[in-house]
């Protein structure tokens, strides 16, 4: 087709591909180029497509991926920084040991100078103690402060002193009341009733004594001495097996008053805290007007309150104080094993102990076992079939002994 003008012959061609495809060339009839050209445009437009719609990423994508990058830039920092301080210290070490041999004489130098600086330094810690030690106190002389309202020579009038007294017997009575509040509040005791009914001073009905009972039952302690015969036997076979009834066996040569009284505080601590004893039996060794409670430690009247025997004086006061006092007339320390009213010397020991651990009330006994006291006391403790077994054998040349006889 002519066309005016010089206007170019335009032919189309279409071919398929393999895949399907289908491609169409322009091609003029002056210019082959122009075709190609065509072609590798098309061509490089579709690569760009495909590549920017493989490169798009989600945001979390990103941030993760920056995160990557930053902790392996952040390794490969400290990693480099810690190459560094190596090469640096084994730089330092290597110098310093080259100085070290090439120079020894400056070494022991420098230590010298070390050393007695320390020491100069240690002195004048020492000089400057010193001064303030021996440095004069006007206001102070003799370990003593003084005031300047302060007379030594003011003596106390007897008036006062007297008024002083008496008011220590209230102070003592109220600690005593205190010390009962605190044990009738741990045993369950009603001290207030017991005090309205000791006010009418007339004897108490069976019905109003029940109600009087503590709620904890007290403890009895049975103190026994090492060196009594077969006494181990007491605490195994002959001592009632109750909860309330506990024994403590101490070593009769070795013990000392104060240790023994601090096996018999953790002994009632054990069974309950800050827990009084209803009462307390001493099974050891004596004679009439005097007892053995430890070796070459004899108890008489003349002693206890002998110069020099404090220690046993203040044990019997704190064995006032480990005594019940809800109520005080139950409180008692038995002393089994021998006859200590064998004479005048015994029940005036038994008073100087009543004595000594006022302001507390507590019975100081010595019963017969024979006697009607001396069985309920026993029976408070021991089983009396077995207790009389165990005397029986106390003579014995058996070591052991058989209670087979006592189960029947």
């Amino acid at each position: 087709m002519n066309v005016r003008g010089g206007c170019k012959n335009k032919i189309e061609r279409k071919t398929k591909k393999p895949n399907g495809v289908v491609a169409t060339f322009n091609r003029t009839s002056n210019n082959k180029s122009d075709a190609t050209k065509n072609g590798a445009k098309v061509k490089e437009s579709d690569e760009k497509n495909s590549t920017s719609s493989e490169s798009k990423m989600s945001p979390a994508q990103v941030f993760w991926a920056v995160l990557k990058v930053q902790a392996v830039w952040r390794g490969k920092i400290k990693r480099r920084l810690i190459q560094q301080e190596h090469e640096a210290a084994s730089r330092i070490q290597r110098r310093f040991r080259k100085h070290s041999q090439s120079r020894p004489e400056t070494a022991k130098e420098d230590t010298t100078k070390e050393s007695e600086k320390d020491d100069f330094v240690s002195k004048s810690i020492k000089d400057r103690k010193e001064a303030r030690v021996s440095r004069s106190r006007d206001w102070k002389e003799e370990g003593q402060i003084l005031r300047p309202d302060y007379d030594s020579d003011i003596v106390i009038g007897k008036t006062t002193q007297d008024q002083l007294n008496l008011y220590q017997d209230d102070i003592v009575q109220t600690r005593w009341l205190a010390a009962q509040s605190l044990e009738a509040n741990i045993i369950g005791y009603p001290t207030l009733k017991a005090n309205e009914l000791a006010k009418q001073k007339r004897a108490l009905t069976d019905e109003e004594k029940a109600t009087l009972k503590p709620t904890l039952r007290r403890p009895k302690l049975l103190v026994v001495a090492s060196n009594l015969k077969k006494g181990h036997y007491l605490e195994s076979h002959v001592t009632k097996k109750e909860k309330h009834i506990l024994t403590v066996r101490y070593d009769f040569e070795n013990t000392t008053f104060k240790g023994l009284m601090e096996q018999v505080k953790d002994t009632l601590n054990g069974y309950q805290r800050d827990c009084k004893a209803e009462s307390i039996a001493f099974f050891c060794q004596g004679g009439p007007g005097h007892m053995y409670l430890l070796k070459t430690r004899v108890v008489t009247p003349q002693k206890i309150v002998k110069k020099g025997q404090e220690d046993m004086l203040e044990f019997f006061k704190e064995l006032g104080d480990v005594m019940t006092r809800c109520p005080p007339q139950d409180a008692a320390v038995h002393f089994l094993g021998f006859h200590l009213l064998g004479n005048d010397q015994g029940q005036k020991l038994l008073d100087t102990l009543t004595e000594v651990v006022r302001p507390n009330i507590v019975r100081f006994e010595a019963l017969l076992e024979r006697s009607r006291d001396g069985r309920n006391m026993l029976e408070g403790y021991f089983d009396l079939k077995r207790f009389k077994f165990w005397k029986s054998q106390l003579r014995s040349s058996l070591t052991e002994i058989d209670w087979k006889d006592t189960e029947e």
